[in-house]
Parts: C-alpha cells; structure tokens; sequence
C-alpha cells in the first residue's frame, strides 16, 4: 500500500484520473448501483456549525472543487464525491455530515509517518 500510495499522490496532486481498481467477485452490481449513486446529491448533509471561523481551508483542500466560500462560509455543490477532507482539514472541527460525524474524531494522512 505504501508503494501504491507514493505513486498516486503526484497524480492525484496533478488531478490526473487514477484507474488502479481490484475487481471483486460482485462486480456485476456495479452497473446497477452506480447510476442510482450517481443520482443522489451527495453534498446535502454537509453543513457548518458556529465554531466555522471563515478560514476557507476546507474549500482550499477539496481535491474535487466542490465546495466555495459563500458569504464566509463553505458552500458544497454537485462535484462533491463525499471523500470528507474537507471535515478532517477544518482546524476547528466545524464542518459535519449529518449526525455521523458530530463527536467522532477527525484524520489526517501524512506520508512523512510511513515507514518503508
């Protein structure tokens, strides 16, 4: 995994398309499931708390562009893929997706804690 890791992180710092999947055995569902996740807009349960300071650091770090600053606050639109960096970025711990992440805890990656 690290190997794999250090190897796509130029890529998806360049937002170059990463296609490295491990087919399992349902893959016939995908077809099926996939248009009707598609369809769902993925960003409605996003939302801000008062603790929100206005930074933008989550709309900075959204590797998919999907979120602006409106009025000083982070706006989520339909390019959101639900990767929650925008929840683990936020400094203050502002940002939540429905009732799931209120009092869990919050992860950054940093590829400087691998070791080989």
């Amino acid at each position: 995994a690290v190997r794999k890791i250090k190897e796509f992180i130029p890529k998806i710092e360049a937002r170059e398309s990463v296609d490295d999947l491990n087919r399992g055995g349902m893959r016939f569902i995908s077809p099926v499931i996939r248009p009707l996740y598609e369809k769902t807009n993925r960003s409605k349960k996003f939302r801000t708390t008062s603790a929100c300071t206005s930074c933008g650091k989550c709309a900075r770090e959204c590797p998919c562009n999907a979120l602006a600053m409106v009025e000083g606050k982070p706006k989520w639109n339909e390019k959101c893929s639900q990767c929650l960096k925008c929840i683990n970025c936020c400094p203050n711990r502002a940002i939540e997706y429905g009732k799931g992440t209120i009092k869990r805890d919050r992860y950054v990656f940093d590829l400087n804690t691998i070791k080989e």
